[in-house]
């Protein structure tokens, strides 16, 4: 994850837009900041699936409905483009407010957001965007950690507009989701069955550093 804000210059999602028809890459846009996505490796696009699936699975005869990345999450006001100067695509989140979805965007913070952690962008998840979803109220957090086969979960606290009751969780563990009545999240068939997988990804991202 690469801050991309070398001068003084402040971004907003108009140039944002502008900026990804021309390159074909992936920003997000932090504070009027740009940060380019780095490419995912494959146990991150493995993940994604699985737990999207889980999801899909679980809210599809509901009202509230799963999405996954590359979709922007505007956290600003209004609809003035030019004053918007902070958006996110997480990797998975959950929206049961349906009014503040656009077509290419959700306007406001959703209701459950999962991030899935590589080296590149672990700062980023842990703390940048841990206080966004915190200020913007996102009632629960989750940051899923490949490579220390870790989850650790915030909950939104009313009372003290803070995240707490943070846990942390091996990730074959089955984790439920506060959130969500019945919800629940497996992982430990998913690594079972991509072991041979994410061993060699772990050895060569061993061999690289």
């Amino acid at each position: 994850m690469e801050n991309l804000a070398k001068k003084s210059k402040k971004y907003n999602y108009e140039n944002l837009e502008e900026i990804r028809n021309k390159t074909n890459e992936r920003y997000e846009l932090v504070n009027g900041n740009l940060y380019l996505m780095s490419s995912p490796r494959g146990i991150h696009q493995l993940l994604l699936l699985e737990i999207g699936r889980q999801l899909c699975e679980f809210f599809k005869d509901k009202k509230c409905k799963p999405f996954i990345a590359p979709f922007d999450v505007i956290f600003a006001k209004g609809n003035d483009k030019s004053k918007w100067d902070t958006v996110l695509q997480p990797d998975l989140f959950v929206l049961c407010d349906l009014d503040r979805y656009e077509g290419n965007c959700v306007k406001g913070a959703p209701n459950f957001i999962i991030e899935i952690a590589s080296p590149s962008n672990l700062v980023h998840d842990r703390f940048t965007k841990y206080s966004i979803y915190q200020r913007n109220k996102v009632k629960e957090y989750w940051i899923v950690e490949p490579n220390d086969k870790k989850i650790f979960t915030f909950t939104y606290n009313e009372e003290t507009e803070m995240y707490s009751n943070g846990k942390e969780y091996e990730i074959t563990e089955d984790i439920v989701v506060s959130t969500f009545k019945d919800l629940k999240i497996s992982l430990a068939d998913f690594y079972k069955k991509n072991k041979e997988w994410i061993i060699k990804e772990e050895q060569e991202e061993y061999e690289n550093k």
